[in-house]
């Protein structure tokens, strides 16, 4: 057996056609054009992307990426929020 494997990521979670998203995912229960409507709209403070296995240039895999910047001090308690909190004033910690 032999592959042919390329690998993309894509700076849009709908980096396939109308079709290859219903071969992808015949369950899913959300249509490939409410997809497409909230990247095209966007989310405050997320980017989106996908990486796409294809095989062939047949779509084997894709797998949604969500990039967000979140605080982690906020989910911290006492002294290691106060502390977190005050390095955050030099740069980002992650």
């Amino acid at each position: 057996m032999t592959f042919n494997l390329t690998i993309q990521l894509a700076d849009r979670l709908t980096s396939v056609s109308n079709q290859e998203w219903a071969a992808l995912f015949p369950a899913h229960p959300d249509p490939y054009a409410l997809v497409r409507f909230v990247e095209d709209v966007g989310m405050e403070g997320f980017q989106f992307q996908s990486l796409v296995v294809r095989d062939a240039n047949r779509p084997i895999l894709l797998v949604p990426l969500f990039r967000t910047v979140m605080n982690m001090a906020a989910m911290a308690d006492g002294a290691v929020r106060i502390a977190a909190g005050s390095l955050r004033a030099y740069g980002p910690l992650c």
